[in-house]
C-alpha cells in the first residue's frame, strides 16, 4: 500500500507525500507531570492523491484521532476508511530506567504505570499512535487532531495533491532486483528496483525510506554513473538530485518531496539501463570566421563503442530585447524534451551496426520528435497585422569527433549542443554551448554618403543619428523606439541605405524577413508598427549586406534614353553605372506596354538595343538593371514613352489634351476634363471621348484667369526674400532652401494661393499625407513639427491649389443677418469674388459646436426655421459647384428671441 508520513513537521520524503511528526510528551513511570502532546514544528501537510501518508502521534496514554471534529480512531481502533486506515501502535522505553519483573502475554501482568516490554515490566517515556492512511483520494483532505484523555490535542491540515505521473501508467523495462536483493532490500521495497511491480494498493514508499540508498547503489553502479544531467534536462529540481547521483546524506524534508519526481527520475534510471549511448563529452565551440564555427566534443564514456554517428545541432540566438537577449536559450537545458526524456531513433545516414540486436525483442525502442523551433511574433491589435520569425534547430551529422558549421550570420551568437547516435536511439545532449562568429571589417572607403543623402531627402535629424551612420549599426533595445519614431520616414531613409544597390539576396541569405526586406531593396515605403520584431532581430545583419553590396554590387545604368522613336520601334541607349562600373557582367532591359501589366526581361541587352513590334499609340514603359558576378543594382530611372500614331485630329478647334507621355488623355461620364477642356466624342471609339479645348481657350487674347499670389502675398506683408514661394510652380528645392528662413509667412503663403478654396478632395487624390492636408484648406491655423515632411509634397499642394482655383468657387462673402424670431432667422450674403461658376449655395447651422441643420439653396438669402427660442446659432456658408466646394465663408452667432417675445 501505498504510504506517506505525516507528522506535524513537514519533511518531505520522496515525491509526494508529507510527514508530520509529533514530538513525545516526556513522562518517567514515577512522574507526576500531566500526560500531554507537543509539536516543535508545522501542523500543515501535503500528501499525493493515490499514494498515502501517516499521521503520527507519541504520547503517554490512550490517543484519540478526530478528522474535522469526528472521532475516527480510539486506542487501536479505526472506524471507517473501509480497511484504508489503521493505528500502528509502539511504545519507547524510557532509557535511564531498569525493567523488572517478568510479564506475558496471559500473565502475570505489570504494575499500573509499567509495560510490558520482551518479558519484562519497564517504564516507558512514550507511546506511539501513528494514524496510517493508504490510496488517499481527496475527500482525505480535511483536519486531523491528535487528542490525549485528559490533556492537549495537536491539530494538523492534511491537503490532497495531484499527482498525475503515477509509475503504473509509464512502461519502465530497468530490473536492478537482482542487485537490490543481494545489498538486502525487502521484498516490500523490490518495486523499487522494477518498478514493472509497483502495485500501488501494495507498495509503502514511506516504509521504504531506509532502503532508498541501497537502490541508489545498484542504479549507479555503485556510484560510477551519474544521472544528473538527464534529471537536470528533465526539469528535476535540485533538492532531489541526491536521487540522480546516489550519493545520500541524512535525511532532509525535500526527499519526501522528491516522489513527485518519481516518473522523472525512474526516467533517467531507464535511459541508463537501455543500451542509448551516453552523452558526447567536453563539448567546446569556437569562431573559424564570420560564417563558420567549430564544435568538438570528446566520445562519450557510456558505450562508446556503438555510437554510428555524432549530429550538431545550432540555433542562431535572436537578438530580441524582449526575449533578454536570447537569455531563455541559454538557461533552459529541458527545451528538447517534450513529454519523454527518451531522443528519437533516427535513421543513420552512415549505414553503421544495429546495436538493437543485442538486446532482446521486449526491449521497446523508444520514440519522439524533438522541438523544432522557435517562433517569435508581434501583432498589432489596430491594424491586425501579425510578423512572425521562426528560428529553427539545423543540424550536422559526422562520424569524426568534430564538425564545422558553415553559412553562419557575421558577428552572431549561436546556441549548439551535439548527441550520439546508434541504432537504438539517441543519447542525451550535452550541454548547450553558445558562441559568436567574427564581425566583418569593410573599409570605409566604399562607404556612399548615406548620411548626406538622408539630410537631402530631409530625414529628420533623430532619424539620421539612428539609421544613416553606417558604422553605427542601431541596437536591438533601440528597435521599438526606431519602430514608433521612425517608421514614417523609412521611405526616405530606405533608397538611401540601398544606394541604387540591391542587396536583397544576400539579406534574405542572412534570414532577414518581414517589412525590413524594403530596407535591403531601397523601396520607398514607410513600415508598419509590426516591424519592431524584424528591426530588433535584423538590423545587424541588414547593415552587413549593405557593407557588404557596396564593395561587390553595382549601381543603376545611368542616363537611359529613348532614340529614333516611330510608331512601331524604339532605340533604348544607357550609359554603365557610376559605382563598380568595371565589374558588371551583363544587363537586363525589362519593357512594358500598356497592354502587359508585367514588365518582361530582356536578357545580355547591350546599349544601343532596338525595340521592335511595338503598339501603335500606346505608353511604353523601361529600366535597366546592371549585373556583377555578386549581386544586380536597382532598377534605373523608370523611362515612359508614346509610340505615337498617325496624325489625326478629334476636336473642332485646337488638339487634343495629351498626357506626360504623349498620350492622349480620354474622357468619359466618370472622368472629367481639366478647366478650358471638355469632353468630345471620338470617332473611333462610342465609349469614351476627347478632352478638347474650349472655344474660349483657343482664343488668342485669352488668359488664364489666375490670381496674382505675389501681388496678395506682397499686400500681406510677405518678406521680399520669400516671394518666390508665392507662385503655383514652386519646387520642393525652393521651399528647402526658404522653408526655414520663410516660416513665419507660411500660413499667408498657402491662404494667398488656395483662394478660398477647399483642396482638400485633390491633395488626397494626390496622396499628400493627412497631416500635410492642412495646407490643402485655409486659413492655416499652426505649423509645427509634424509639418516638417510635408516640404517634400510642396508641388503636390500647389498643382492642386492652381487647379482648384480654375475650377472651384471662392467663398461667399458679407454674410449677415437680416431678420430674426424665437424660431426662425433670415440670412444674406453676396456671391463670391471669383468668377467660377456655381451651382448653390449651401447654409450649416450649429449649435455648442454640433451641426443643428443643413439648408441648400441658389439665391444669395435663405430663411431657417425650426429653430429653438433662447438658443445661440453659429452660421456660415460654402459655394459648390460639380467639381467641389469654397472654404466657408465668414461666421456669424445669432441667438433666437425667447418664446414669450414672440407672442
Amino acid at each position: 500500500m501505498n504510504v506517506a508520513l505525516l507528522t506535524v513537521s513537514v519533511t518531505l520524503l520522496s515525491a509526494g507525500f508529507a510527514t508530520v511528526r509529533l514530538a513525545e510528551g516526556n513522562r518517567h513511570s514515577s512522574s507526576g507531570n500531566t500526560p500531554m502532546v507537543l509539536s516543535p514544528e508545522d501542523s500543515y501537510i501535503r500528501a499525493v492523491s493515490g499514494f498515502g501518508t501517516e499521521l503520527e502521534c507519541y504520547a503517554n496514554t490512550c490517543v484519540k484521532w478526530y478528522k474535522d471534529n469526528k472521532l475516527i480512531a480510539e486506542g487501536t481502533d479505526v472506524f471507517g476508511y473501509d480497511g484504508r486506515a489503521y493505528i500502528r501502535h509502539g511504545i519507547t522505553r524510557y532509557p535511564i530506567s531498569d525493567c523488572n519483573d517478568t510479564c506475558y502475554s496471559d500473565g502475570p501482568f505489570c504494575a499500573p504505570g509499567l509495560y510490558c516490554l520482551e518479558n519484562s515490566c519497564c517504564a516507558c517515556e512514550s507511546e506511539d499512535y501513528t494514524l496510517v492512511l493508504t490510496n488517499l483520494t481527496y475527500e482525505d483532505t480535511g483536519t486531523y487532531r491528535c487528542q490525549m484523555t485528559g490533556s492537549n490535542d495537536v491539530e494538523m491540515d492534511l491537503e490532497i495533491l495531484e499527482y498525475g505521473l503515477l509509475p503504473s501508467k509509464r512502461f519502465y523495462t530497468f530490473d536492478h532486483s537482482e542487485c537490490c536483493e543481494k545489498m538486502g532490500v525487502r521484498s516490500q521495497c523490490l518495486p523499487l528496483c522494477k518498478p514493472s511491480m509497483i502495485e500501488l494498493h501494495k507498495f509503502d514508499p514511506v516504509a521504504c525510506e531506509d532502503e532508498y540508498e541501497k537502490l541508489l547503489s545498484c542504479v549507479t553502479e555503485g556510484g560510477n554513473v551519474s544521472h544528473v544531467h538527464c534529471c537536470r534536462i528533465n526539469f528535476v529540481p535540485v533538492f532531489c538530485w541526491e536521487f540522480c547521483h546516489g550519493q545520500m546524506t541524512e535525511a532532509k524534508r525535500s526527499n519526501q518531496f522528491c516522489i513527485y519526481w518519481m516518473p522523472e527520475i525512474f526516467d533517467c534510471y531507464e535511459r541508463a539501463y537501455l543500451p542509448f549511448p551516453g552523452p558526447p563529452e567536453k563539448l567546446t565551440v569556437n569562431a573559424i570566421n564570420s560564417s563558420a564555427l567549430m564544435a568538438c566534443w570528446q566520445p562519450p564514456r557510456i558505450r562508446a563503442d556503438t555510437v554510428d554517428f555524432y549530429t550538431v545541432r545550432y540555433q542562431e540566438v535572436p537578438r530580441f530585447p524582449f526575449l533578454g537577449g536570447g537569455i531563455p536559450f541559454l538557461t533552459g537545458e529541458g527545451d528538447e524534451v517534450d513529454g519523454s526524456p527518451l531522443s528519437t531513433v533516427r535513421a543513420n545516414p552512415f549505414n553503421s551496426a544495429d546495436v538493437s540486436d543485442r538486446f532482446s525483442d521486449s526491449t521497446a525502442l523508444h520514440h519522439r520528435e524533438k522541438r523544432q523551433s522557435l517562433l517569435i511574433m508581434t501583432h498589432n491589435l489596430l491594424t491586425n497585422e501579425t510578423d512572425v520569425r521562426e528560428y529553427k534547430f539545423n543540424e550536422v551529422n559526422t562520424t569524426d569527433t568534430c564538425a564545422v558549421i558553415e553559412n553562419l550570420k557575421a558577428s552572431t551568437h549561436y546556441l549548439v549542443f551535439a548527441t550520439a547516435s546508434n541504432s537504438f536511439g539517441v543519447s542525451l545532449p550535452t550541454s548547450k554551448q553558445t558562441a559568436a562568429t567574427e564581425a566583418v571589417v569593410y573599409s570605409n572607403s566604399s562607404l556612399p554618403d548615406v548620411y548626406g543623402c538622408c539630410k537631402r531627402n530631409l530625414v529628420s535629424p533623430e532619424c539620421i543619428n539612428k539609421l544613416c551612420d553606417l558604422n553605427e549599426v542601431p541596437l536591438a533595445f533601440s528597435a521599438f523606439s526606431i519602430a514608433v519614431t521612425c517608421r514614417s520616414e523609412f521611405a526616405d531613409v530606405a533608397p538611401c541605405l540601398a544606394d541604387g544597390r540591391n542587396h536583397t539576396a544576400c539579406c534574405k541569405q542572412k534570414g532577414v524577413g518581414g517589412e525590413c526586406l524594403k530596407l535591403c531593396d531601397g523601396t520607398a515605403s514607410d513600415l508598419g508598427l509590426t516591424s519592431v520584431l524584424c528591426l530588433s532581430l535584423d538590423m545587424h545583419a541588414i547593415y552587413s549586406c549593405l557593407r557588404e553590396g557596396y564593395i561587390t554590387h553595382p549601381s543603376p545604368p545611368q542616363n537611359v534614353t529613348v532614340q529614333k522613336l516611330s510608331p512601331f520601334s524604339a532605340i533604348i541607349t544607357w550609359d554603365p553605372p557610376v559605382t563598380n562600373a568595371d565589374d558588371v557582367q551583363s544587363y537586363s532591359l525589362f519593357v512594358r506596354d500598356s497592354v502587359n501589366k508585367q514588365y518582361d526581361e530582356i536578357k545580355h541587352a547591350i546599349s544601343p538595343y532596338e525595340l521592335i513590334d511595338l503598339e501603335p499609340n500606346s505608353v511604353v514603359s523601361v529600366y535597366v538593371l546592371a549585373h556583377t558576378n555578386h549581386g544586380t543594382s536597382l532598377k534605373s530611372t523608370v523611362i515612359d514613352f508614346f509610340t505615337g500614331s498617325k496624325e489625326f485630329n478629334f476636336c473642332e478647334s485646337g488638339m487634343p489634351l495629351r498626357g506626360p507621355y504623349g498620350e492622349v488623355v480620354k474622357c468619359d461620364k466618370l472622368i472629367d476634363c481639366p478647366a478650358y477642356f471638355v469632353c468630345t466624342d471620338a470617332d473611333l471609339d462610342d465609349s469614351s471621348g476627347y478632352c478638347c479645348p474650349s472655344e474660349e481657350f483657343v482664343r488668342p487674347d485669352f488668359h488664364i484667369p489666375v490670381k496674382n499670389i505675389t501681388e496678395c502675398c506682397q499686400l500681406k506683408g510677405v518678406e521680399q526674400n520669400c516671394l518666390t514661394l508665392c507662385n503655383y510652380n514652386v519646387s520642393v528645392a525652393d521651399m528647402f532652401n526658404l522653408g526655414s528662413q520663410c516660416i513665419k509667412d507660411i500660413k499667408t503663403i498657402v491662404d494667398c494661393a488656395g483662394d478660398g478654396r477647399d483642396h482638400r478632395p485633390c491633395c488626397i487624390e494626390a496622396d499628400v499625407p493627412d497631416q500635410c492636408l492642412d495646407f490643402c484648406y485655409g486659413p492655416v491655423k499652426y505649423i509645427g513639427s509634424q509639418h516638417f515632411s510635408c516640404v517634400k509634397h510642396v508641388t503636390s499642394i500647389a498643382k492642386c491649389s492652381m487647379h482648384g482655383v480654375l475650377r472651384l468657387p471662392g467663398p461667399p462673402t458679407n454674410l449677415r443677418l437680416l431678420e430674426e424670431n424665437h424660431n426662425w432667422v433670415k440670412l444674406t450674403w453676396d456671391p463670391p469674388e471669383q468668377l467660377v461658376p456655381l451651382e448653390h449655395y449651401e447654409v450649416i447651422i450649429s449649435e455648442n459646436s454640433r451641426i443643428y441643420s443643413e439648408h441648400n439653396t441658389t439665391d444669395t438669402s435663405i430663411v431657417i426655421t425650426t429653430l429653438q427660442p433662447s438658443v445661440e446659432y453659429l452660421a456660415v456658408v460654402l459655394a459648390w459647384n460639380k467639381y467641389g466646394s469654397s472654404v466657408p465663408s465668414n461666421h456669424i452667432t445669432f441667438t433666437t428671441e425667447s418664446s414669450d417675445s414672440g407672442k
